[in-house]
């Protein structure tokens, strides 16, 4: 089985190609079987290809340390005997938040794993967009809203196969942490992300919601709450009841 590892600042994306699931901060693998692992720091291709800084992908219990680097493609071979998680770690630093980068890999019976398989390759439980391709209610409008969130400019939430700058949201109530492992999945936490990551979790995202044209930083998750842009005029802050809306509507999306 091969699975495409890719680093990025500062959380780690999970592509299984032959089965067309994308997922993030968690790496679910069969026990008593041979995983290939593609490690790499670039996605895209052409001129659509960007590239990050060295990481190192590191789970202590079922590997040695293994470079990851822009440009070139390393590997990796994992093969757990028994289910269980086991924790891994960027250990090459790689910017503000190096320590955070954590990650996991779960090891399930390979019964289990085809079920987790099979429920990641179905759509989302709450659909984006209705069949007119508008926001499919209050909610969506607010993760489509580009002016206010943009969320959708970072992040996919209706397909599970596709990778995005953001980790895909897809499925993310089936993970059991968040933010690169650092915190674990409950509704009190993902309101708090949703609100100000940088207050959870460093970043240089400060510009992250400014216009292209701007140029300012962004690096990371901006905060909803205090880095919003007062010019041009129409942005806002995010309210406490939008943050657990968004929350809300994330851990259904199992």
């Amino acid at each position: 089985m091969q699975v495409t590892v890719e680093g990025k600042q500062w959380w780690w994306q999970f592509s299984y190609p032959d089965a067309k699931v994308v997922t993030a901060d968690e790496m679910i693998i069969p026990t008593g079987r041979d995983v290939f692992v593609h490690l790499t720091a670039c996605d895209g291709a052409g001129a659509a290809k960007t590239c990050n800084v060295i990481h190192s992908f590191w789970v202590p219990e079922l590997s040695g340390k293994k470079d990851v680097v822009p440009g070139q493609e390393n590997t990796l071979t994992l093969n757990a005997d028994k289910p269980g998680t086991y924790l891994g770690q960027c250990a090459e630093y790689c910017g503000l938040s190096h320590a955070n980068m954590r990650f996991r890999v779960i090891a399930k019976s390979p019964a289990d794993f085809q079920t987790w398989l099979s429920e990641q390759q179905q759509g989302p439980v709450n659909p984006l967009t209705d069949s007119d391709g508008k926001p499919a209610g209050p909610t969506q409008e607010l993760l489509v809203n580009s002016k206010n969130f943009g969320c959708v400019n970072c992040h996919v939430f209706d397909d599970s196969s596709k990778a995005s700058y953001g980790p895909n949201l897809t499925h993310l109530a089936s993970r059991t942490t968040f933010a690169s492992g650092s915190y674990p999945l409950n509704r009190s936490n993902l309101i708090n992300w949703v609100k100000d990551a940088p207050s959870m979790i460093p970043m240089s995202s400060q510009g992250c919601r400014l216009p292209v044209s701007a140029g300012g930083i962004c690096v990371g998750m901006p905060s909803f709450t205090t880095d919003t842009p007062t010019s041009p005029p129409g942005y806002k802050a995010m309210t406490q009841q939008q943050a657990e809306d968004i929350a809300d509507f994330l851990l259904e999306q199992k």
